[in-house]
């Protein structure tokens, strides 16, 4: 993680590798690994990448305050970062277009089922975090925990500023700071999300 944000520090950060790092510290959160289980492996924390990323491409296209361009920014800079991740993983020039189409199609599913979730147009919510990221036999509470988890985060930025995504800082929640009971998405976020 030292060498991700040393990359950025070597020149001066875009708006959108600002954002990126502020989604990668986002879905670091101990938290996510302790408290909500999540696998802490390289395919549980790609796909807390995945979420996180999500929550916030989506709250840039789909917001109060959009910012199309800057969503589509912040999408390239993460295949960007997973070339270079996956070169620096020891991974052929060969093998990197084939694993890389593997991952942004990992990434466009969760994208389309995390969306159609919240328009009630797919599968709950719950069913595909606990598909996409739980073990079989995993404890059924955890991605129930999970979603209301992206759903306060969904909430949380979708009442940002976009200046705040501009300035790569958006308020991502610390995981742990969940209330124990989480609340229904706010009615300003079930609209955003039709």
């Amino acid at each position: 993680m030292r060498r991700f944000f040393a990359r950025f520090a070597r020149h001066q950060a875009t708006p959108a590798e600002a954002l990126y790092a502020s989604v990668v510290a986002a879905s670091r959160q101990k938290a996510l690994y302790d408290t909500y289980g999540v696998p802490d492996t390289l395919e549980g924390r790609f796909e807390m990448l995945a979420m996180h990323l999500f929550a916030c491409v989506h709250s840039l296209t789909l917001g109060h305050q959009k910012d199309p361009e800057l969503a589509r920014d912040v999408a390239e800079v993460f295949v960007q970062e997973m070339d270079t991740t996956l070169r620096e993983m020891g991974i052929s020039d060969k093998r990197v277009p084939r694993r890389m189409k593997a991952l942004f199609s990992a990434y466009g599913g969760r994208l389309g089922a995390y969306g159609a979730s919240l328009t009630g147009e797919g599968e709950p919510l719950e069913e595909v975090l606990g598909r996409n990221i739980y073990d079989e036999g995993a404890d059924p509470d955890l991605p129930v925990r999970l979603a209301a988890y992206l759903r306060f985060v969904l909430a949380e930025l979708q009442e940002a500023p976009v200046a705040a995504f501009r300035e790569g800082r958006p308020p991502f929640p610390p995981a742990h700071d969940l209330p124990a009971a989480a609340p229904p998405p706010s009615p300003a976020a079930s609209e955003i999300a039709r």
